[in-house]
């Protein structure tokens, strides 16, 4: 009986040390997610940016009439 007390304690650490391990890992995925996310969204502003001055520049470039 003992001995079934000591497995069993053995497994309940185990299991919480993977549990841990589990969460940080998830934690990390979620962390690299917003990083990309971050990225692809400040791309898409400067994309949008640069579009807005190209237009810009169509309407108030030299040899544009007024």
């Amino acid at each position: 009986m003992e001995n079934n007390k000591k497995v069993y304690a053995r497994k309940k650490a185990l299991n919480t040390v993977l549990d841990a391990r589990r969460v940080e890992i998830a934690e990390r995925s979620m962390t690299d997610a917003a990083k990309e996310a971050r990225t692809t969204a400040i791309s898409q502003r400067k994309e949008a940016e640069e579009t807005d001055v190209t237009l810009e520049g169509q309407l108030y470039g030299a040899g544009i009439a007024e």
